[in-house]
């Protein structure tokens, strides 16, 4: 070889082939490669169980692992979903608590009735001309009679005969309304109850008393809650003494004994106890007490508070839409409300036991049975029949309500202490008293609310509390390894989509495998030189200069690709003897011998001048 001066002399050529067609092919799986960096980098950091094991896995182990988490996976859906279904089939339980008022319990509303039907003086009034008769009477009172009584009991005859008798009166007295007639007929206040008594302290019930309409026609309601004394509005001791006592007349002697269409086998009065501004009838148990005895009755309150279906529950604090009262929202008063206009709609009259607007249009017995017979009957298989009405579906619970359980006892008679008092507070005699007079006693037995609360079983919170609990279980995953697989899968997807992407991730792969390749072979040649070490001064004489080298270049760069600058290694000898690197891009050209190369293949060699 011709030198000259900067030139350097190759005393040996090593050859390395650089894989040239592997990089093109490389290139146009540029995707995939991404893919699969991302993968291992996913694979290497993450705290997932399962992804590093299938990666790094060999053959079998792969193949076992993949099995294990995939079954593991199918396992994990599998719960999740059983999560999921309870979660929207929307489960609620109940509680219960208690709830103790300072100061005592607010004493409930008490609507009396006296089951006479009509007072015998009123009748008198009303037969002044001498037309009306017991049969009129007796069909003008039946009005008020339950309607499954009057259509499982009465003969539809004899309605009938009494229904045309009773038309005529009405006709000779237009005057006579049927619903005037039926809240007018019975007692007034001051007629039934003699005197009350609350917490021990006499009262004038009638003070407090307001009518009350109900399925019994013209009863009264006492509300302490509307006094102005703030002793009598709550109740603080669960003695029978703290508590509320009537002492009520019956008025016998004015007992209308001709009435045959009473669904009632007693005499005497019957009471409701229910919170004020309800339907008592509706809303509550009605208790029974006759003359001479004496009724005690033990209450407990019970509020019921439920979920709205906005939250999980079925219940209602607003009317159906073609609902009209001015009555609180309650399930049972819906019910009789739908059953008014289903007698209205087919029968063009509402029963008096279901009015609960008090519309005019009564039916009369005749008009509602013979309604119910030929409408609202229906057939089974077997041919039995039955009566058809409406299932109310719109009429669910109320979802705040208060209720009163009471628990009754009753005693005959009353002792000589307790007549001689009857005597002194009603002015009335030791036989008219056992006849006509009733004491009725309420009182709390506990001094607290019981309250049946339906909350939610889960939540969204509890949900995923579960979800990533089965996770952490199967996967061992926790926030942070959510985080990593969310990261993963948002850039697998990238890759997908973005081109410019891609490209970065294939050139800084292409680098690192460069800085690999390069690092690799100053590993091996520092390698060799460790064996030379001894003839180190012989090889520095070999040179022409004072720069002492071992040095790589590429005499065939690549024009076409990302390897047009591929840095050339040159192991340099300092004084110390160690290996330093630098770039060959100031070396002057070498003389012809290596200018000949270029006429070899595409592929990169590796020049080693020793």
């Amino acid at each position: 070889m011709n030198g000259g001066a900067g030139k350097r002399k190759l005393s040996s050529l090593v050859a390395v082939k650089f894989p040239v067609d592997t990089v093109k092919k490389l290139r146009r799986t540029e995707g995939v490669g991404s893919v699969f960096q991302e993968t291992q980098h996913f694979s290497t950091i993450t705290t997932v169980n399962g992804p590093k094991r299938i990666f790094y896995g060999k053959r079998s182990a792969r193949v076992f692992w993949i099995l294990v988490v995939f079954a593991i996976f199918i396992f994990l859906i599998y719960q999740i979903v059983i999560v999921l279904i309870y979660f929207f089939s929307k489960p609620t339980l109940s509680q219960i608590s208690f709830i103790a008022n300072e100061g005592g319990m607010e004493f409930p509303a008490i609507t009396i009735c006296n089951l006479n039907p009509v007072k015998s003086s009123f009748i008198k009034k009303l037969n002044s001309t001498g037309d009306l008769n017991d049969d009129v009477l007796n069909y003008l009172l039946a009005t008020k009679t339950n309607s499954m009584y009057m259509y499982n009991n009465v003969d539809i005859g004899s309605l009938e005969q009494g229904h045309n008798l009773s038309m005529e009166y009405l006709r000779n007295h237009p005057d006579l309304q049927i619903v005037d007639f039926l809240n007018s007929a019975q007692f007034d206040c001051d007629e039934l109850f003699e005197t009350c008594y609350f917490g021990g302290k006499r009262f004038n019930c009638c003070e407090f008393m307001t009518q009350s309409t109900t399925s019994l026609g013209k009863c009264w309601e006492i509300n302490l809650q509307n006094g102005s004394e703030l002793w009598m509005q709550k109740s603080q001791r669960i003695s029978p003494k703290a508590g509320l006592q009537i002492v009520a007349n019956a008025r016998h002697a004015e007992q209308f004994t001709s009435f045959h269409y009473s669904s009632f086998q007693e005499n005497g009065f019957r009471y409701f106890i229910h919170p004020p501004q309800v339907s008592p009838d509706l809303e509550s148990e009605g208790i029974t007490v006759s003359p001479s005895r004496i009724v005690n009755s033990a209450i407990k309150a019970i509020l019921h508070d439920l979920l709205n279906r906005d939250n999980w529950g079925n219940c209602t604090s607003t009317w159906p839409d073609d609902y009209i009262t001015d009555l609180p929202y309650s399930s049972s008063v819906c019910q009789a409300l739908c059953v008014a206009n289903h007698f209205e709609k087919l029968c063009e009259c509402i029963p008096y036991s279901y009015n609960i607007n008090n519309k005019p249009d009564v039916c009369f017995p005749f008009e509602e049975v013979s309604c119910m017979k030929e409408k609202m009957t229906k057939i089974d298989e077997n041919g039995t029949t039955s009566l058809d009405l409406p299932f109310c579906a719109d009429c669910h619970l109320a979802c705040q309500k208060t209720s009163y359980i009471s628990y009754t006892s009753y005693g005959d008679g009353f002792n000589n202490s307790s007549m001689t008092w009857l005597m002194n507070v009603t002015g009335y005699k030791a036989n008219y008293i056992k006849e006509n007079i009733a004491i009725i006693n309420i009182h709390f037995m506990e001094l607290f609310y019981t309250s049946y609360s339906q909350v939610k079983n889960t939540s969204i919170w509890s949900i995923l509390n579960q979800i990533f609990g089965l996770n952490g279980l199967w996967f061992g995953m926790s926030v942070v390894s959510l985080t990593e697989l969310i990261l993963y899968l948002t850039k697998v997807s990238w890759l997908a989509v973005s081109r410019r992407r891609r490209k970065h991730l294939f050139d800084k792969q292409m680098s690192e495998k460069r800085k690999e390749k390069i690092l690799e072979a100053a590993v091996q040649e520092n390698e060799e030189s460790k064996s030379r070490r001894s003839s180190v001064a012989n090889l520095r004489g070999l040179d022409e200069d004072d720069d002492e080298d071992f040095w790589y270049r590429n005499p065939h760069p690549f024009s076409d690709s990302s390897l047009d600058d591929v840095i050339q290694l040159a192991i340099d000898f300092d004084k110390t003897g160690r290996l330093s690197s630098k770039s060959l891009a100031d070396i002057v050209e070498e003389d012809e011998d290596v200018k000949s190369l270029n006429s070899m293949n595409s592929n990169c060699e590796l020049i080693l001048r020793l």
